[in-house]
């Protein structure tokens, strides 16, 4: 057969080029292959390892997983791969099968719910079997199996046994048997079996929380780091110390099991202890303690010594916190010891008998009285309560006004989250004693109406008013203090009426006073003000005066501001009508 060459020749690049095409075809072709081959193998290998059921199914099914580990000499745990697991239904003979890969895990699943027998055998270890292990429905049983290493055949001695040696010992792979523990929790809300799992719900109470039927008193666990003495945590109380958790400083319940949980007792002891040393112009008076002396003077050195114990007893009912107090009652006595030893006589009393040397004791109750809440305003502790007994109270920032102890009956309270204060009380005042200071139980005839009201942020953040309001009735009586003395009326001007036997004459004084007070800080400026204005008032039987009765009418005023660590302050202007403006102070001249 003959060709023609130029027809050949014609067409030899047509086919070479149709050549080239098959050879990159084909070559694409065998790499495109083993590419889709592995995709499908992974693929298959997630469908068929990894089964997940929905949720609904869980409720009627079981799994089992675990590790099987082996423990080496020193405590290395190793995993066990190719164990062999027997998983047979005790009911049913019906049995599954599974083996650990390389890391020794092993899972076995769905598994209908029941009593199975579970066996598990490796090559060169000891036999695990389980006679009993129940799976419930919707659960997963999770197992940690230990396997012992049992020694080789090659190992073992083949020689006959000595009959000196006696009998031979059981076989030591018989003595080795393994153990194992066991976990299980929901199936339904495990994403490795259940395509939505649900969320996980919160164990029982009793699994986690620990009843402790006082909330207050924990124990402390024994701890002692330190052998010296210290702050240090772990720190167990004692009845007698108050620097720790103690029941008689509020720390605790007094008594939970009689008045609950929220009844609490502060115990609160001070000791004051006062030492004046002076000297000062005394008057020798109609007799001197020392003959010769002169006749106007004498020896001024003067000594006082007062020894106070106060001791609080705070009994409430509350949160012991920031939070008010639903109910309160409080008693504070006080016990004062007091000396005195001057020069010259007429100092200690009147009485030139009763020497330079005096020594007095007293016992007063500045604090008795008892508290309720009345009303929760708001969420932010806002409330109203009510107090009344002997108690302390202070009407202004400094105590420019008013500051005693003394029996009232008091409501107070705030407003807007603490940032209004209020205060209304009446108080029926007591005499105190001369020598201390403190309480008497006698009547001192003079009674106070006062009200406040405190404003934080007022124009100005940073500064807090006051508007104040009080009126003082007291009435004309005639008091000697406890060392002989006249006190009331005061002894000056005319106080003794002129009629033979007739005595001092009593003073009386009505008074209305009005104040607007602040403290804090204006910008960059630090304010403190007080402004009063006694607006009605009168006075009866003035000594300084013939007239009956005198109308009072004065203003007081004081303001300290210290921009940049200065201080400028203002003198008080105070002016009467009718009386000496020398006399009539501001505030508590006439309290």
């Amino acid at each position: 057969m003959h060709l023609n060459s130029m027809c050949l020749k014609g067409r030899y690049p047509r086919l070479r080029r149709r050549s080239w095409r098959f050879v990159v075809l084909f070559v694409v072709s065998f790499s495109f292959i083993p590419s889709v081959c592995a995709q499908e193998a992974q693929q298959s290998r997630e469908t068929t390892g990894a089964i997940r059921l929905p949720r609904q199914q869980a409720q009627t099914n079981a799994a089992l997983d675990g590790m099987v580990r082996s423990i080496l000499a020193g405590g290395l745990q190793v995993p066990v791969a190719g164990a062999i697991l027997s998983l047979r239904n005790i009911s049913s003979n019906l049995t599954s099968e599974s083996s650990t890969n390389a890391e020794g895990v092993f899972r076995i699943f769905p598994v209908a719910p029941g009593d199975y027998y579970l066996s598990v055998q490796a090559n060169g270890y000891a036999a695990f079997v389980l006679e009993k292990l129940v799976l419930h429905a919707n659960e997963v049983v999770t197992l940690e199996v230990s396997l012992p290493a049992i020694a080789s055949s090659e190992l073992r001695s083949r020689l006959p046994r000595l009959p000196e040696l006696g009998t031979a010992l059981p076989s030591e792979a018989a003595a080795l048997s393994g153990n194992y523990r066991e976990f299980r929790h929901r199936l339904d809300s495990d994403a490795n079996y259940v395509l939505n799992p649900a969320a996980e719900s919160l164990p029982p109470a009793a699994d986690v929380f620990a009843k402790v039927p006082d909330r207050w008193a924990l124990e402390q666990p024994e701890y002692k780091r330190y052998r010296s003495q210290g702050e240090y945590i772990y720190t167990r109380p004692r009845w007698y110390d108050p620097f720790n958790r103690n029941k008689l400083k509020g720390d605790e319940p007094i008594w939970p099991s009689r008045l609950g949980q929220q009844v609490f007792f502060n115990l609160t002891a001070t000791s004051d202890t006062t030492f004046d040393a002076r000297r000062v112009p005394s008057p020798s008076n109609v007799s001197a303690a020392n003959p010769g002396s002169s006749t106007f003077f004498g020896r001024g050195e003067q000594e006082f010594v007062d020894q106070t114990l106060r001791f609080n007893f705070d009994l409430f009912h509350g949160d012991a916190s920031f939070k008010p107090a639903d109910w309160r009652i409080r008693i504070t006595p006080e016990i004062s010891i007091n000396d005195l030893n001057v020069r010259e006589l007429g100092i200690v009393g009147p009485d030139v008998r009763s020497g330079t040397n005096r020594f007095d004791t007293h016992i007063g109750l500045q604090e008795a009285f008892a508290e309720v809440k009345l009303h929760d305003i708001g969420p932010n502790y806002d409330f109203v309560s009510l107090r009344a007994g002997i108690q302390q109270f202070n009407a202004d920032f400094r105590g420019f006004l008013f500051v005693d102890e003394q029996p009232a009956v008091r409501i107070f309270g705030d407003l807007q989250s603490d940032k209004i204060e209020y205060n209304a009380a009446y108080f029926q005042f007591v005499e105190k004693n001369t020598n201390s200071g403190l309480n008497t139980f006698g009547r001192r005839h003079q009674q106070v109406v006062l009200g406040n009201i405190y404003l934080q942020d007022f124009f100005f953040p940073g500064y807090t008013a006051e508007f104040i309001a009080a009126w003082n009735k007291d009435d004309a009586t005639i008091h000697y203090d406890d060392n002989g003395f006249l006190v009331r009326p005061a002894p000056i001007g005319n106080v003794v009426n002129q009629n033979p036997g007739a005595g001092p004459i009593p003073h009386g004084i009505r008074v209305a006073y009005f104040g607007w007070l602040g403290s804090g800080h204006i910008r960059r400026v630090n304010v403190t003000h007080a402004f009063y204005q006694i607006a009605i008032g009168f006075a009866i039987a003035f000594p300084l005066s013939t007239r009956v009765a005198m109308q009072i009418r004065a203003t007081a005023a004081r303001a300290a501001s210290t921009p940049f660590s200065t201080s400028i302050r203002s003198q008080a202007d105070c002016s009467a009508s009718g009386i000496a403006k020398e006399f009539v102070s501001p505030g508590p001249a006439c309290f």
